[in-house]
């Protein structure tokens, strides 16, 4: 049993012996500092870098202002947060050093006792054994002097041990050579554990770093979350701290990180608040703004993405730019081996950015999409306020005005016609729209008749749409962002107000200038009504009015009920009314009292009037009769039946008469018309008709007579060459219908006869006179003329017509009109010929390079010449063929 139980001694000793030498936590030098530095890494578990307060709601420029405000607490605390760390690993390596000296001198110079003390110690891990060498072998002690100095100056500032230790090897020269060697295996040893323990805090901080990191990214996740989690789910966090406020340094003065969480991770913490904090949604407040296109949130996600980007990228650059163990001089100074260099080591920024960061950053990014696609979604909610403005753009208050008074100006009355244009177009100059009425209101009123009820409906929606405004929401919780619509509803409050403040100013205008149209026409026909009458006319026209009237009631009466609705529209809705028109109003129904009263008056004198003018009308027509004998009688008179009569008087004399029948057939149509309107017997007189017609037959054989003699004045006067030909027998073909007409009314009137005789010899002499003015005459044919003739025609000076009648030349007519065709026929032929003369002008023989020899050409294709030349021969052969070639060949 001895043995067994001292083995399992053994055992349990070198296992303790090895616990405490490998496992930094149970060595009794390195577990305070090691626990040091996890305090603080507790402690800065619960810091963010951050600053999300719980029930805070910020917009995006606040946001990033907070937290370059917290960049600059998060560089002060983290620097601090790793000043500790390299403070406390720097202790530890110090004492780690000062204890392996400590050992070290307590240990017995001579080689085994020393080999003992390093075994009992376990200094050296199992695979490594201590080397012991002979005491005679001071030679290299000498030897390796060098590395003793050297390694005496390197741990001649661990401590008060280092001058023990040089006097324990000169006390004792036999060992000194196997205690050196000693030495150095069991600082190497002691160096690669420190080096392992640095490595180990490094970790550990930059584990706490990329938790930090983690952990600031989560909450801005968790904080968009809308489902609330139970209270107890904020625990975990709590107790962390508390454990991390526990180990940490009380006395510590440096600034933190988690003073923005203090809340959730003091102790006295609630568990309700933690709670609360969870369940909060709004982080981020948006405005919904609205822009030319519609609404629109205002700021984007793109905004926010780019500024998740930055800030990740702001803090990924204060953690790397922290001092780490292996960069602090006073660190590495300590756990260097003499000539060898520290390996490379994983940089800070690859290590806080391992684990599952992107992952995070990922879903933080999907998370703020998915938050902003509600957000839009929500938006949509605000399309009715813009078809709103769109309907709001499109109405034209002005234009349905106008359009609504312009339905109403139709013409009611006719004799007050001028006064309603006038009435309507009076206050409105200038400020008429020309943008049609139906298609500037809104769409359910197009294509429909403006009405009051189109303002009413119109107006009760602008109010409506002023209700639904006002009871907008200000701000809208939608998932993580809260939605600001107080810009919103500012701009879109000005549609509605406007439209409201134009139709005050419209509408009361309207049914004042609807007043003023109707009530021109009511004033006006009373007063025609009450007119007194002195005339047939006056009273058919006023019972023509009445009858208009009455005819037009219905419409008289919608329209006074028009203004009555309108005025009562305008006070239903408060508008502000002019007193005087008000008080014009006010007098609308004593007006239409008079203008019925004024109708009935007209009636019950109607049976009267109508008699008496019945009876004038009969002696107008019986004083007709009598005036159309006397002009019969007139037209007979001698001077207008002799020949020899002065023109002048007879046409003056003439011209009276005829005025005189006009005058009388006025006055019958007149009397006709009242004898109708007023349902009497018609009295027609045939003989006006007849008289009318024979005084202006004899009118016109006395204006054709003196026509006829200064056309033939002018003709004979003009000479012949420069004599319109056209306009001549024009001028006879007229005269000539006129003498049809003249004889057939007048068959046995001289005037007539001798104008007909003058009008015929014209008529014979045009044949002749068309001939001698053909423009194919040419000298020989003028030749040939004067040799028929027996008297010689003179050229120079030109002849007049009447000299050229004079030279009798109208008695050779067959002979002239032969020579003029004559001429016509010879003159085709040279036209023929000058056509065949001007086409060989224009053809060219084309030419083309004989074989290779050079400027030496032959006649190429002869195809166009020889056409040319068949045709050419074919009109030559016409030409020769003709009687007529003779005369223009010689």
């Amino acid at each position: 049993m001895s043995w067994r139980d001292n083995v399992c001694q053994t055992k349990t000793t070198r296992a303790r012996v090895a616990l405490q030498h490998n496992l930094f936590m149970a060595n009794l030098v390195l577990q305070e500092h090691l626990v040091s530095v996890w305090g603080f890494c507790s402690k800065l578990t619960g810091a963010r870098l951050q600053q999300l307060l719980p029930g805070q709601v910020l917009r995006l420029p606040e946001f990033l202002a907070s937290q370059e405000t917290k960049h600059d607490q998060s560089v002060v605390a983290l620097s601090a947060f790793s000043d500790m760390v390299v403070g406390a690993v720097t202790t530890a390596c110090h004492a780690a050093l000062e204890h392996l000296e400590t050992q070290l001198a307590q240990a017995c110079p001579h080689t085994q006792g020393c080999s003992h003390l390093l075994e009992e110690q376990n200094w050296f891990p199992e695979h490594i054994q201590p080397i012991m060498l002979p005491c005679s072998e001071s030679g290299l002690l000498q030897q390796d002097s060098h590395v003793q100095h050297s390694e005496l100056q390197h741990t001649a500032g661990h401590g008060k041990h280092a001058l023990a230790q040089q006097q324990l090897i000169m006390q004792h020269p036999d060992s000194a050579q196997e205690f050196k060697y000693t030495l150095r295996a069991a600082r190497r040893t002691e160096l690669r554990r420190l080096r392992s323990f640095v490595k180990m805090a490094d970790y550990m901080m930059c584990d706490t770093l990329q938790q930090v990191l983690s952990a600031s990214v989560m909450d801005i996740l968790q904080a968009g979350i809308h489902e609330k989690q139970e209270a107890g789910a904020a625990a975990p966090a709590s107790s962390v701290s508390e454990e991390a406020a526990v180990i940490s340094n009380e006395g510590s003065d440096q600034p933190s990180l988690e003073s923005d969480a203090a809340a959730a991770s003091s102790p006295e913490s609630t568990t309700d608040e933690a709670a609360s904090q969870s369940a909060r949604s709004c982080i981020f407040e948006v405005e919904v703004v609205l822009t030319i296109t519609g609404t629109k949130i205002t700021p984007s996600i793109s905004h926010f993405l780019r500024a998740l980007e930055a800030l990740l990228a702001d803090w990924m650059s204060v953690l790397s730019g922290l001092r780490r163990l292996w960069e602090a001089d006073e660190v590495t100074s300590l756990i260097a081996s003499p000539g060898q260099e520290n390996p490379p080591h994983t940089p800070l920024a690859a290590l806080v950015d391992a684990g599952d960061l992107q992952g995070l950053v990922a879903q933080l990014t999907q998370s703020w999409q998915a938050a902003f696609a509600q957000v839009e979604d929500f938006r949509q909610s605000y399309t009715p306020f813009e078809d709103m403005l769109r309907r709001n753009d499109s109405v034209n208050v002005p234009a349905m005005a106008a359009a609504y008074v312009e339905s109403f100006s139709g013409q009611l009355l006719p004799a007050s016609q001028a006064v309603t244009k006038s009435a309507l177009t009076t206050g409105d100059a200038g400020q008429q729209n020309s943008t049609p009425a139906i298609a500037a209101i809104e769409p359910q009123h197009a294509g429909a008749t403006i009405s009051l009820k189109t303002f009413k409906g119109l107006m009760d929606d602008l109010r409506r749409q002023l209700k639904d405004i006002h009871n907008l929401s200000d701000k809208n919780d939608v998932g993580m962002f809260r939605v600001d619509a107080q810009q919103l509803k500012t701009a879109l409050l000005p549609s509605p107000t406007a439209l409201l403040a134009q139709l005050g100013q419209r509408l009361p205008r309207a049914a004042a200038q609807l007043y003023t149209a109707f009530i021109d026409q009511v004033h006006s026909a009373t007063s025609m009504l009450k007119a007194s009458i002195s005339s047939v006319e006056e009273y058919v026209q006023q019972l023509a009015f009445l009858e208009t009237l009455k005819a037009n009631q219905s419409k008289v009466d919608e329209y006074y009920n028009q203004v009555q609705a309108a005025f009562e529209l305008v006070l239903e809705y408060g508008m502000t009314v002019p007193a005087m028109d008000m008080a014009a109003y006010h007098t609308l129904t004593a007006d239409m009292n008079a203008l019925q009263q004024a109708a009935e008056g007209v009636e019950a004198h109607q049976e009267e009037r109508t008699e008496a003018f019945g009876r004038e009308l009969g002696n107008g027509a019986q004083s007709i009769i009598k005036q159309v004998a006397e002009m019969r009688t007139a037209a007979q008179a001698e001077m207008v039946l002799d020949e020899n009569s002065e023109a002048e008087v007879v046409i003056s004399y003439l011209s009276d008469l005829l005025q005189q029948a006009q005058t009388q057939q006025t006055e019958q149509e007149r009397i006709v018309y009242h004898q109708s309107f007023l349902n009497f017997p018609k009295m027609v007189n045939d003989d006006l008709a007849l008289a009318q017609e024979e005084i202006e037959l004899r009118l016109l054989v006395w204006t054709s007579s003196t026509g006829w003699a200064e056309a033939s004045q002018t003709w004979a006067e003009t000479a012949f060459s420069q004599l319109d030909m056209l306009a001549l027998e024009e001028s006879i073909a007229a005269f000539a219908k006129r003498l049809l007409r003249m004889e057939r009314g007048l068959p046995s009137n001289q005037v007539v006869k001798g104008l007909g005789e003058s009008v015929k010899v014209m008529q014979g002499n045009l044949p002749t006179l068309q001939a001698l003015r053909n423009p194919a005459l040419r000298e020989r044919h003028w030749t040939k003329l004067a040799a028929i003739m027996t008297t010689p025609l003179v050229t120079d000076p030109p002849l007049t017509l009447a000299q050229l009648l004079d030279l009798k030349v109208v008695s050779q007519q067959e002979a002239v009109v032969t020579l003029s065709v004559e001429a016509s026929q010879e003159a085709a032929l040279e036209d023929l010929l000058d056509h065949i003369s001007s086409k060989w002008n224009s053809i060219d023989f084309s030419l083309i390079p004989f074989k290779d020899v050079k400027d030496a050409y032959i006649l190429g294709s002869v195809e166009d010449v020889t056409a040319a030349l068949e045709d050419s021969m074919v009109t030559m052969s016409t030409i020769l063929a003709s009687r007529r070639v003779q005369n223009i060949t010689e």
